[in-house]
This record gives structure tokens, sequence and C-alpha cells, in this order.
């Protein structure tokens, strides 16, 4: 297991780099959209009505973000849950297009790009298969933190496709 997970983590190390990036700059929205006040087109804002009569130019009103503050921070993570497909057709495959190896270096892909990223996301991965249609592989909140869990979700996933019933 720990073998074929740290090949798969080597040939995936650009991927992951680029995921971390992206995942970085993803930010959760805190707030809704708000009325932005003193726009110089728009919806005309009726709490402006005296400043519109005397001429003053900035008296609608837009729906859109309210500026960001500089210095804060998600405050809660995202939720993400990954469904894997572990079925008896993806082991059998897996010699002809290698399949199987392809799910589990997408696997070892999202753990080692979500690592470290435990204030922004909290994920779950599961896998179905024709004996199961949810089988866990992660608990949401409970990343693997040593790199013998990761090869263990890894190599969980095999097992379990080579022992699904259809």
């Amino acid at each position: 297991e720990a073998a074929l997970y740290e090949r798969l983590r080597e040939a995936n190390a650009p991927l992951v780099q680029q995921l971390r990036v992206i995942l970085q700059s993803a930010e959760a929205r805190e707030t809704e959209r708000a009325w932005l006040k003193l726009k110089a087109n728009g919806e005309l804002d009726e709490t402006r009505l005296v400043d519109a009569a005397v001429g003053e130019r900035q008296v609608f009103k837009k729906r859109g973000a309210p500026p960001q503050r500089h210095g804060t921070h998600q405050a809660k993570p995202k939720h993400l849950t990954f469904l894997l497909d572990a079925s008896a057709s993806m082991a059998r495959g897996d010699a002809l297009d290698g399949r199987l190896h392809r799910m589990a270096s997408t696997a070892a892909l999202l753990i080692e790009a979500l690592h470290g990223f435990e204030h922004k996301f909290v994920y779950n991965m599961s896998m179905h298969s024709g004996g199961t249609a949810d089988a866990p592989l992660l608990e949401a909140g409970r990343p693997p933190a040593e790199e013998g869990e990761r090869a263990r979700v890894v190599g969980a996933l095999f097992a379990h496709a080579w022992s699904a019933p259809s």
C-alpha cells in the first residue's frame, strides 16, 4: 500500500500544486448580496428622494456583494463530499485502461491537495459499488494525518473494488 501510494503521490505532484493554488484562493461566501447605496445608476433609493430633488446624482442603489473587509478570514469551512467508483467493473477494466488506478490517483490527489486546509475545508470520501451505495473511506472532519493512513485509504479502495459483487 505504501509503495503504491508513494508512486501515486509522486505522479500527482504537479497536479497537487495546481489544486492547492485553487484551494488557497477559494473563499466561502460569508454574506449574501446587499444593497449598495450612493450609486450613479441603478434603482432609485427611496431614502434619498430629497437629495434627488436638489440635484444630487448619487441617489441610486444596486444589489451586489458588500465590500470585502481586509484582515477577515473564512469563519466556517466548506463541506465537500467525494464519491468514488469502486465497483467490480472498475477492477475488471483496470487491466485494459487503468481505470481503477486513475480512481486511486484521484483519491490520492484530493487527499494530498486538501492536506493543510482543514480550516477551510471539511471533507468526507466514500465509495460505491454493486454491493453498497455508500461505503465510507474518510469521515468528515477526520482527514488522514499520516502518510500511512493515506495509503490505507487507497488500499481500501482497491480491496473494495476487487471484492465487490458486481
